[in-house]
């Protein structure tokens, strides 16, 4: 502090203890704009020297912010065990919950605190099984942001391992998602079950699914070995190696299947990973896919096939792979639509090259009678129609608005008209 201020309020040359508690008289009433006090910062920052000299001062342990939060609360999640000790002693509430966060001390310490805060405030009577009003309990929190040492806390003072939230994820879960293999193994000894599902808008997501999108190897297999099944489906029929292939790269992929997954289940509408890896563009998925026996020409409710909607998508690289394992370039979809008809459509010009030279049927129609020549002049895709007319499509053709150029007419695309007026001329 500047010596002159000092000085000022007759504080200059007073031994450090006088000097403190000097301050502290000043400081231990104010509250700024959103309620907050120095006792809370001094409890959340690294100046926790300040904390006994703000208490005795006469700080108010209990005051809150606008959002309800104490000192106990910064303490317990920012601070350390001293602190929490002091606040405590001093008459802090244990079981006060923020009005906005909703988080109590407990909860704060379960999540950015310590083993020994979580045992201080358990022993001054800390609510083990207080939730927020999703239902997210305190051993959630411990399972997903905490540790090993603060989860066993919890458990041995009766920490309910059952309690789910308004989705129904529970706190092996959590655990299997965002915690770690210790985590897992303490809830499993604890009595979790492995078969739980999550409802609402995560319905039918067990732990074995969390662990595959977020976890780890170890976490898999601890719970594999407690029952967890690695193909188990959601309600919609999503397999843990579908979520994997969603939300991971090659790592994982490789882990789920080495455990067992069946790279062939379909979910309720049909699709296979290798269908959810082709319409993300994940060639290097699809390629360990393919090595691990996924059936390239399964087909979706629709009757889609991976290669059909890789042809809706934007690289070549997918169809390449495909094409090289089998893929049949002649499976019609719904109304007809083969994967050339998508190509034409939604894809690009490089697609379009790629199934034409693996033997596409350039004239190829769909249930309405149109062909990819037709389809791509309409929507003004000009790159496309100069490699189907390179590749053989008919210029004759009709279909109920006439010829491709007829089409392109109507739909004004004047590029695509002088293009096929000129083939013709040369024709």
């Amino acid at each position: 502090m500047d010596p002159e201020v000092l000085k000022k309020y007759g504080l200059d040359g007073l031994p450090y203890e006088e000097y403190m508690m000097e301050i502290a008289k000043y400081a231990a009433f104010y509250r700024d704009e959103h309620g907050g006090t120095p006792l809370m910062l001094a409890c959340e920052s690294e100046h926790g020297e300040r904390v006994p000299f703000l208490i005795r001062a006469g700080a108010d342990v209990n005051a809150t912010t606008d959002k309800g939060e104490t000192a106990l609360i910064f303490a317990a999640m920012f601070g350390d065990a001293e602190r929490t000790r002091m606040l405590l002693d001093a008459g802090a509430l244990v079981n006060i919950q923020s009005m906005e966060t909703e988080l109590t001390p407990l909860m704060a310490a379960a999540i950015g605190g310590d083993a020994e805060r979580v045992r201080l405030l358990l022993e001054a009577g800390a609510d083990v099984h207080c939730a927020t009003s999703d239902g997210k309990t305190i051993l959630m929190f411990a399972a997903s942001e905490g540790d090993a040492e603060r989860v066993r806390l919890l458990l041995e003072a009766g920490a309910d391992v059952h309690c789910a939230t308004s989705d129904g994820k529970t706190a092996l879960m959590f655990a299997a998602s965002e915690g770690d293999a210790e985590r897992v193994r303490l809830l499993l000894e604890a009595g979790a079950n492995v078969h739980d599902a999550t409802q609402a808008t995560l319905i039918g997501l067990q732990a074995i699914h969390y662990a595959a999108s977020d976890g780890t190897v170890e976490q898999m297999r601890i719970l594999i070995e407690a029952g967890a099944d690695i193909n188990y489906r959601t309600n919609y029929g999503f397999t843990p190696l579908m979520v994997a292939v969603v939300n991971h790269g090659t790592g994982r992929l490789r882990q789920v299947i080495e455990l067992g997954a069946d790279v062939n289940a379909q979910a309720e509408d049909g699709r296979t990973a290798l269908m959810i890896a082709a319409y993300a563009g994940h060639v290097q998925q699809m390629r360990i896919l393919i090595e691990a026996g996924a059936d390239v020409n399964a087909r979706e409710k629709h009757g889609k096939t991976a290669l059909i909607i890789s042809a809706s998508g934007d690289g070549t690289g997918s169809i390449h792979l495909l094409v090289e394992s089998g893929a049949d370039v002649h499976v019609k979809a719904e109304k007809d639509m083969t994967a050339l008809l998508c190509a034409a459509k939604e894809g690009h010009a490089g697609q379009t090259r790629v199934l034409l030279e693996a033997g596409a049927d350039v004239n190829g129609r769909n249930i309405h009678g149109n062909t990819a020549l037709m389809i791509a002049a309409g929507l003004g895709h000009l790159d496309k129609v100069k490699v189907l007319v390179k590749h053989g499509a008919d210029t004759s053709l009709t279909c109920n608005h006439g010829t491709a150029l007829d089409v392109a007419l109507q739909q004004g695309q004047d590029h695509v008209v002088e293009f096929l007026r000129e083939s013709q001329k040369s024709t």
